[in-house]
This record gives C-alpha cells, sequence and structure tokens, in this order.
C-alpha cells in the first residue's frame, strides 16, 4: 500500500563525475543526452564568467539565501545593546519591509533571476539530467525531492538557467513555495524577484489552467525532522495533493530528485529531547516551517559548494482529466509515483559522489 513505510537501500558504488559523464549517454536517449550535454557546455561558460569575480558571486549567494540569517543577526544584535529603544527600532524596521511593495517588474525580476542563478550555478558543481525529452505542447509537474534544509538544487530548473530544459524557457514554468517565505522580510522580496509563487491549492490550479507547467516539493517542511546524516528520508507516503492536480489537469507527473542537495547544510532543529515530535509538527504546519538553524561553508549562511546532480526521471503520463478522483485514483498514481522515485534514485545514487546511500520513504 502507498501508505506504508518504505525503504530502499543500494549497494551501488559510488562513482566520480567523470565516469558520471561518461555513462550518461548509454543511460539515456540519443536526443535527451545530446541536449543535456548542450545545457552543461553552457552553464560551464556560465560558471567560468561568474567565478571571474569571487566577491560578486558569494554576494549573489547571500542575497539569494542569507535573509533568515541577516534578520536572526540584527535582532540578536540590538537585543545584545541591552536598549530597548534600539532593539524596537530595529524590529519595527523589520516589520516595515513586510509591506514594502515588492516591484516586481518583469524587466527587473529577469535581470535579477538571471544573476542569482549564474551565481548559484558557479557555485556549486550543479548538473542536470532527462531520462526522456518533454514535450514541448504539454504541461508538467515537477514533483521534486528532496526538500532538504533548503532545495537550492531547484536554482537548475529556473527559466534563467542554461541547464533548464527547452520546454520551460520563456516563463513557462513556475516554482513553488510555502507562504511563509511572506512573512519573513529580505526573503519575501528575494524570492518573489525569482519567481517563486504561492503552493496553495488554488493557485498552482490557476496556473496549470493557464498552460504552465509547475514545481511542487511534496515533501515540504516536514521531511525537515527526518533529516538524517546517513540516509535520504523523503515525506511521500500521505501526499498525494500533487497527484490529485495532475488528475484534475490531466498533466503528466515527472518525478525528480537532487542528489547530493542534503549535503549542502549542516542543522539544528528544534525537537527530543527538548519538545516531542508531535508538538514541533504542530508547530511547523501552523507557521508554515520548521524552526532551525542551518550552517554551511565555514559556519556561515552559504552553502557547502557540494555537486548536486538533479535528474528528471520519465514522465508518468496522464490519460485523462478527471474533476473528482477518487481515492483508488489516487491511489494507483500515488503508487506509481512511488516505484517510480525508487527506480530513479536507485538508477542514479550510485553516480553521485557525496549522495547518500539510502532513500527512506515515509
Amino acid at each position: 500500500e502507498p501508505s506504508d513505510v518504505s525503504k530502499l537501500e543500494t549497494s551501488v558504488p559510488t562513482r566520480s563525475y567523470e565516469a558520471l559523464q561518461g555513462s550518461r549517454r548509454d543511460a539515456m536517449g540519443e536526443g535527451a543526452a545530446k541536449g543535456s550535454e548542450e545545457r552543461s557546455e553552457k552553464m560551464e561558460e556560465e560558471r567560468i564568467k561568474v567565478n571571474a569575480n569571487r566577491f560578486t558571486l558569494l554576494l549573489g549567494m547571500f542575497v539569494w539565501l542569507g535573509g533568515v540569517h541577516l534578520t536572526l543577526f540584527l535582532l540578536v544584535a540590538s537585543a545584545l545593546t541591552m536598549s530597548w529603544r534600539i532593539f524596537l527600532t530595529c524590529f519595527a524596521l523589520l516589520v516595515s519591509l513586510l509591506f514594502v511593495p515588492l516591484f516586481d517588474t518583469d524587466g527587473w525580476k529577469k535581470k535579477f533571476s538571471t544573476f542569482i542563478v549564474k551565481c548559484a550555478l558557479a557555485y556549486f558543481p550543479i548538473t542536470l539530467e532527462q531520462e526522456e525529452e518533454l514535450d514541448d505542447d504539454k504541461r508538467y509537474v515537477i514533483a521534486f525531492f528532496p526538500h532538504s534544509a533548503l532545495p537550492v538544487g531547484i536554482s537548475a530548473l529556473h527559466p534563467s538557467s542554461p541547464l533548464c530544459p527547452k520546454n520551460f524557457k520563456d516563463g513557462k514554468l513556475v516554482g513553488c513555495g510555502s507562504s511563509a517565505i511572506c512573512w519573513c522580510p529580505f526573503v519575501r522580496h528575494v524570492w518573489s524577484w525569482l519567481s517563486i509563487e504561492s503552493c496553495s491549492r488554488p493557485h498552482v490550479s490557476k496556473r496549470l489552467e493557464e498552460g504552465m507547467s509547475v514545481i511542487l516539493i511534496p515533501g515540504g517542511v516536514r521531511e525537515c525532522m527526518l533529516l538524517q546524516e546517513d540516509s535520504e528520508n523523503v515525506f511521500l507516503s500521505t501526499r498525494k495533493g500533487f497527484i490529485k492536480l495532475a488528475l484534475q489537469h490531466g498533466v503528466s507527473i515527472v518525478p525528480t530528485f537532487a542528489f547530493g542537495q542534503s549535503s549542502a547544510y549542516h542543522y539544528a532543529r528544534l525537537g527530543p529531547p527538548l519538545l516531542p515530535r508531535r508538538v514541533v509538527d504542530m508547530i511547523a504546519r501552523a507557521i508554515g516551517f520548521l524552526p532551525m538553524y542551518i550552517w554551511g561553508a565555514h559556519g556561515s549562511p552559504l552553502p557547502r559548494p557540494v555537486p548536486i546532480h538533479v535528474v528528471l526521471g520519465k514522465p508518468i503520463h496522464i490519460k485523462q482529466k478527471v474533476s473528482n478522483p477518487t481515492y483508488a485514483q489516487l491511489n494507483e498514481i500515488h503508487a506509481v509515483y512511488v516505484e517510480e522515485l525508487k527506480a530513479l534514485f536507485h538508477r542514479h545514487v550510485g553516480q553521485v559522489p557525496n549522495a547518500k546511500p539510502t532513500l527512506v520513504i515515509h
């Protein structure tokens, strides 16, 4: 049954990135392999350009991922001054940022997102692989796993990325995230400029009706409670909302996995023995994120520059729309997705040096 906890262990030996590049054409169709290689060449050109200015690269990464840390630093620093006036002034300024207009004009968003994505691709050794070419005329639900501490691998799929499949260029793909990002100073503006939108069901449905493809991370913040150092833990057994959306709109589902992403951050999270896991889960659902502290390279807000390999699996095709899918229909497609994700993990885990060797589905 899809609701059961399932576990996949693999003993496939890890191989170097050179071996990965050499075996890619054997694992993929000719067209998909050629497209992937062309995107990799473009990405390498962009990486060389951005790496020429290391300061710009680090600044771009901090702007993208350092908003929460900056907010916490300002609050703690102002509190340590032992002056209520300074603390309240700082707090008021941060709150006021929540009401500053987004200024998300198309021209500015394109320039900003292009800059951030170039920095991300230069900072990480990111590669992207398609197991099967996607149809230009179809819409897709990209079901992305894992969430990890932060799903930084998603940058490979941004329309501004040279790795992004041609199907999703020209704004045909939108990423969807927790509404909690709208309530964090700095992060609210940055993620809006990167075209990250609400993952609420009505909003995603609207986007699909408009002919867009969407990226969803079904595991969400619940996966942060499951993080382990030696295995990939994904929250999927009861996640069927993305299946229902795909059935209702008649769009194909693409199993997607970011290998190596979970090694980008260290973390300290709220939970046992301080608080029972059930209480932490309730808090996370209420506020839209899990109270946890993450750090990366040298204890900084910047992630560790580990290799990340994003794989778009073979699409699960939905033959026709189902306005009101039954539990049986949801369970059937969900079971197929679970098996496809397991198979995808098994096929590729040995190809990425820092990938965790075991997949556990909760």
